[in-house]
């Protein structure tokens, strides 16, 4: 009889976690987040406030802690370029489950800014906040 192979087998299936889906994401590790630097630091920072202020959301230090990973990069064009050549600071970013699968990406433009009497101090957070709001109400979409 081979029951060896077939129980090896049950037993690793019975051992692998499910695959996350957007809907469960709750624990979320920003990739990178310590060596961030400058206005990529402020938008993490800002993100991961915004993000707990509208859910019950944790951000683990490590990814294998995490249910997802989320990565972004920023484009934050110098003031003449906003002023002159009407060129808004970005974000873009993804959401991948821990098996690489993605679940969400998105991005956010921060449109204030362009003027020129827009504030540029309030860019990173300005940013973070819209991409909050996008991630959370397409977890919220995702629900069953």
């Amino acid at each position: 009889m081979h029951w060896i192979p077939v129980l090896a087998l049950v037993a690793s299936t019975l051992n692998a976690s499910p695959p996350v889906s957007l809907s469960t994401v709750r624990a979320i590790h920003l990739s990178g987040q310590a060596e961030l630097i400058g206005p990529d630091r402020q938008v993490a920072e800002c993100l991961t406030q915004k993000l707990a202020a509208l859910g019950p959301f944790t951000f683990p230090n490590a990814p294998d802690q995490a249910d997802a990973v989320l990565t972004f990069t920023t484009h934050l064009p110098g003031g003449a370029s906003r002023i002159i050549g009407g060129r808004s600071p970005s974000i873009k970013a993804e959401l991948k489950g821990t098996d690489g699968t993605v679940l969400w990406s998105g991005e956010n433009k921060y449109k204030k800014s362009t003027t020129a009497w827009g504030a540029s101090s309030d860019i990173p957070c300005g940013l973070a906040n819209g991409l909050a709001n996008k991630l959370v109400k397409a977890i919220q979409q995702a629900r069953p």
